[in-house]
C-alpha cells in the first residue's frame, strides 16, 4: 500500500490533473489527497504528493480510509467492466458511511442539446449552424472512436473551423487548456467557406470511418485512456454504483453536495464566473454503515 505524506480524509481522483491544478491554482490541495489516472499501464508512482496509478488496476490505498472520495471525469474512460472494478475499489477505500461523488459526460444532456439543435436549424442551415452540428457529432462520436490523440476535434480547432463560444459552452474552462495557442490567438477566417471546410473535413474522415486496414499507432487513444469508452445518464450511472454496493443515489449540481464544506473548494465551478468548470453529470452516493 502507498501512504500519502499528509493524511487527509478526502481523496480527489482526476484524469487531467495538471489542467485542473492550473485552473484552480491549487486552492484545494492542502485538504485533499490526490490521485491521478495514469495515461496507460505501469506501476503506481507517488510524485509531488499525488499518486499516479492505472485506475484499471486495484488502487494501492488502504481500505476504509476516506470519508469523501470524488472521482472527477474518470469513469467514462473505462469500459463498463473496468468501471465496475473501479467503483468496487472506490467502495473499498471509503469508510462505512462515506460519501462518493462521481462526474462524467452527461449522455442525456448531449442528446437533449442535439435534438433541440436539430429542431432549430430547419431545412436551410447556415454555415455556423452546420459547424455547431458537426461539433455536437464529434463531441459524442470522435471521443469514442478517434484513431489518434486529439482526433478530428483537434483538427477542427487547429484549422479554426469551429465556433469558440459554442465549444466553451459545451466544455467550460477545460476547453481552453486544449486549444492550440495559435488557434486561440488568431481564430482567423479560412479561405474556404464554413460549408466548404465542413465538406473537406467529412471527406478527410471517410478513410477512418471505413478503413481498409487497421491504423497502426504507437499510443492509441484507447490504450492511453484518452477515448471515452462508455457513456452514462443518471440511471445507468446509478445502476453501476448500485452494483458496487452503494446506496442513496442523488444527482447533484456543480455547486451543491452532501458534503457540508463543498463550496469551500468550488471544485466543479469556474474561478472565472458562475458556470461549471466542465459541464458534467454529477452523482453522489453513500457506502452503507456497518459493512
Amino acid at each position: 500500500m502507498i501512504h500519502f505524506r499528509d493524511k487527509s480524509n478526502k481523496l480527489l481522483l482526476s484524469f487531467y490533473h495538471q489542467v485542473f491544478v492550473d485552473a484552480k491554482e491549487s486552492s484545494y490541495t492542502e485538504d485533499w489527497n490526490q490521485l491521478e489516472a495514469m495515461r496507460g499501464k505501469g506501476e503506481p508512482i507517488l510524485k509531488d504528493d499525488r499518486l499516479i496509478t492505472d485506475i484499471r488496476q486495484p488502487i494501492p490505498l488502504e481500505s476504509n480510509a476516506y470519508e469523501f472520495v470524488y472521482a472527477m471525469r474518470c469513469i467514462e474512460h473505462l469500459t463498463e467492466e473496468e468501471a465496475d472494478t473501479f467503483l468496487s475499489e472506490l467502495y473499498r477505500i471509503l469508510k462505512p458511511g462515506g460519501l462518493l461523488r462521481v462526474s462524467c459526460p452527461d449522455l442525456e444532456d448531449i442528446i437533449r442539446v442535439y435534438n433541440r439543435f436539430i429542431k432549430t436549424i430547419g431545412n436551410n442551415p447556415s454555415d455556423k449552424q452546420l459547424l455547431k452540428h458537426q461539433w455536437l457529432m464529434l463531441e459524442f462520436q470522435d471521443q469514442m472512436v478517434r484513431q489518434k490523440s486529439g482526433g478530428r476535434m483537434m483538427e477542427m480547432i487547429a484549422a479554426g473551423a469551429y465556433d469558440p463560444e459554442f465549444a466553451k459552452e459545451r466544455y467550460g474552462d477545460v476547453f481552453e487548456s486544449f486549444i492550440p495557442r495559435e488557434a486561440a490567438i488568431s481564430a482567423k477566417p479560412q479561405k474556404l467557406s464554413m460549408t466548404q471546410q465542413l465538406k473537406h473535413n467529412i471527406k478527410k474522415r471517410l478513410p477512418f470511418m471505413f478503413p481498409q486496414k487497421p491504423v497502426a499507432t504507437a499510443a492509441h487513444p484507447w490504450d492511453t485512456l484518452e477515448c471515452n469508452k462508455w457513456m452514462y445518464d443518471e440511471f445507468t450511472l446509478a445502476d453501476a454504483l448500485k452494483r458496487a454496493g452503494f446506496i442513496n443515489f442523488q444527482k447533484q449540481t456543480p455547486d451543491h453536495s452532501q458534503s457540508p464544506d463543498w463550496n469551500k473548494y468550488m471544485l466543479d465551478t469556474s474561478n472565472k464566473g458562475s458556470y461549471p468548470f466542465e459541464p458534467s453529470l454529477y452523482m453522489e452516493c453513500i457506502k452503507p454503515k456497518g459493512v
